[in-house]
């Protein structure tokens, strides 16, 4: 046995050498001369011409590639490079890295985006807005971060922000509708997490009034919109990593829901089209003060401390500070009368009678810390006499809770 495959490789290394010799043998002069470094030279201007000739050609090549082997999703993020680019270190698009791109990366896009339109008979617009929420989806499925948190990891606010700037461009070249995405986020089975709603109306793509206005069902937004921002305040495990951002998309986000829901009663439209968004801004804010009480209230009988850690972070919305002077002076008064008028009419189960009879039981040092706080916040906005006037009307035109009266 071992004679025999002895024999066989002897066999195979002759069939090699007589394979390489007839080779050689079989080339011509020309081929076996070495060339000098001159002639190697020469023939490279030749070269570099035909590359460049064949530039078109080869972009068509490229184009039929991508039509038959594409995931419109996917080139939405690669063709801008690696993902460490996209963001800066708080998670905003860096546009030092968007400038820095290879140019021409954008009608590539777009002429991906319409050879894929025609070939499925469908507006380049509703193409690009229907690939650009699948990215989103897929991106939100993506996190480590509980399920019941509305904001981003680090990994999925990179991908994010590369979207975004593909989604900027092909806005710039009306390749994306605005509202046919709009319609395509309503659609989906699971909304986009709020972060990514916060970003979409940083980056000027949708707007949260676009947004809103987009669906009809005001009953079905309000709760989406209530139901998110509760679980922004609650916040994640590790909440610190995450603190900051969470106050920015709150303040920028009750900053357009105060402007747009406490307007002057002459600013407001009369068409009930344009009155659809003031009227879902003071909706969510108004279920929202019931829900900051509700964890007031319960403040000494509930344990809850994620429930009152919620309740602060909410309350922090009413510092003045905050708003930066992004809300006018007469919105923001006639929020915190709202929300003045609320406290005072929460849950009304006394009568004045009991209220004489167990007032001596009311101090101020044995109230609430949390309702307390609330009171100091709301009150930094008016004078003695505004209050005075307010806690009038407020006593003779409703039932109130005389306990926090």
């Amino acid at each position: 046995e071992n004679e025999d495959a002895q024999q066989q490789k002897t066999g195979r290394q002759i069939t090699i050498m007589s394979s390489v010799i007839y080779d050689y043998l079989s080339c011509s002069p020309e081929m076996t001369q070495r060339k000098t470094l001159p002639q190697l030279l020469g023939t490279r201007p030749h070269r570099h011409r035909q590359r460049c000739s064949s530039e078109i050609q080869l972009k068509e090549t490229v184009i039929r590639f991508m039509r038959h082997h594409q995931n419109l999703g996917d080139l939405l993020l690669e063709v801008n490079g690696s993902l460490s680019g996209c963001t800066s270190h708080r998670g905003k698009v860096n546009s030092e890295a968007h400038d820095a791109n290879i140019p021409g990366r954008s009608p590539f896009i777009a002429s991906v985006l319409q050879e894929q339109a025609l070939q499925m008979d469908l507006p380049v617009g509703l193409l690009s807005a229907r690939a650009s929420m699948e990215k989103v989806q897929q991106i939100m499925q993506l996190g480590v971060v509980s399920k019941r948190a509305v904001i981003l990891d680090s990994v999925q606010r990179s991908m994010l922000a590369c979207l975004l700037q593909s989604m900027q461009e092909l806005l710039s070249s009306n390749i994306l509708s605005r509202l046919q995405f709009c319609e395509e986020i309503w659609k989906a089975k699971e909304q986009p997490t709020l972060e990514i709603v916060w970003h979409l109306h940083k980056e000027n793509i949708v707007s949260l009034e676009e947004l809103i206005v987009s669906n009809p069902d005001a009953t079905a937004v309000t709760s989406w919109l209530f139901n998110d921002l509760g679980l922004l305040c609650l916040g994640t495990e590790d909440h610190h990593q995450h603190e900051e951002i969470q106050r920015q998309i709150l303040s920028d986000i009750v900053t357009v829901l105060v402007t747009n829901g406490f307007q002057e009663l002459n600013v407001v439209e009369s068409d009930p089209k344009l009155r659809h968004f003031p009227q879902i801004c003071f909706a969510v804010l108004d279920r929202m003060i019931p829900w900051l009480l509700d964890n007031v209230w319960n403040e000494k009988e509930n344990e809850d401390a994620a429930g009152q850690n919620a309740a602060q972070f909410w309350q922090s919305m009413f510092d003045v500070a905050s708003f930066h002077g992004a809300i006018s002076v007469d919105s923001l008064k006639q929020f915190f009368y709202h929300a003045l008028t609320q406290i005072l009419t929460y849950n009304p189960v006394l009568e004045a009678s009991d209220a004489i009879r167990m007032q001596g039981g009311w101090c101020f040092a044995k109230s609430r810390p949390l309702l307390i706080t609330l009171y100091r916040k709301l009150f930094v906005v008016f004078s003695a006499a505004e209050l005075i006037t307010h806690f009038q009307q407020v006593l003779e035109t409703h039932e109130v809770n005389w306990q926090n009266v």
